[in-house]
């Protein structure tokens, strides 16, 4: 009786490693090595670039997520390239030792070099699941960047927010205007001393003297030769600077 309990045991867990590895990664194997090809770039040879990989086999993985089957090749080291392809694409290296970085988990194998591919095909079985990071937990996604379970370790938890930025201070309140000396002395020339004596002189003219028009102007005669007076004086006194004349009859 132990021993069939151990034997269902072990078949149990036997399936559920199984199944956890259908489950999360898709089994790749090499078919063909090409060899080293030369990589045109203006078009590339191999035109579907995909993640990194360290190895012929994780770059097979990395198309065979992308949705290629064809030819795949590694580049300068750890650059995976795809196509569509069947067979070996472009032009054979002439110098095969072109290819000359090793493979960084496995350096038994070259993954191509400065501007060479190490072409192969690849074939994959299996179903492969994809993983997200939602804060520091690693999740299923279908549209996960991630093969791996842990995210690679790239899940952490998001910064704390940033503090919000204290208010801004409240703005002056706008100052008022005052009259200087000057402005004042004209307000109270202009409307303490001529409104008035505008004003009182035209209702004295029209009702005292029965004056009518421009005789209620108080003083007609003077205000209208002001402006004669005001430019002789102007004249006299620019003689004076010219040393024209010194004398105000004359003008």
């Amino acid at each position: 009786a132990m021993g069939r309990t151990f034997v269902v045991t072990v078949i149990a867990v036997l399936a559920v490693c199984l199944g956890f590895v259908l489950e999360t990664d898709a089994v790749c194997t090499i078919k063909s090595d090409y060899g080293c090809y030369i990589d045109t770039i203006t078009p590339r040879t191999l035109p579907n670039q995909v993640t990194n990989a360290n190895s012929w086999e994780e770059c097979a993985q990395n198309c065979y997520n992308a949705g290629f089957k064809g030819t795949a090749g590694t580049e300068n080291g750890e650059e995976c390239w795809c196509s569509s392809n069947t067979d070996a694409v472009g032009t054979l290296a002439s110098n095969q030792n072109d290819c000359d970085k090793p493979c960084p988990d496995d350096p038994s194998k070259t993954c191509g070099g400065d501007g060479r591919l190490n072409e192969f095909k690849f074939s994959c079985s299996g179903t492969l699941s994809f993983y997200t990071c939602n804060g520091n937990q690693c999740l299923k996604d279908p549209n996960g960047p991630y093969l791996n379970p842990t995210c690679n370790g790239e899940c952490t938890n998001p910064p704390p927010p940033s503090p919000p930025s204290p208010p801004s201070p409240p703005s002056p309140p706008p100052k008022s205007k005052k009259l200087k000396g000057g402005s004042v002395l004209l307000l109270v020339f202009f409307l303490g001393m001529c409104l008035p004596y505008f004003l009182f002189g035209a209702l004295y003219m029209r009702f005292a003297k029965n004056a009518t028009g421009t005789d209620m102007i108080p003083n007609l005669a003077f205000w209208s030769v002001l402006p004669g007076l005001i430019v002789d004086g102007f004249t006299f006194t620019l003689s004076l600077i010219r040393g024209q004349s010194s004398s105000y009859n004359k003008l």
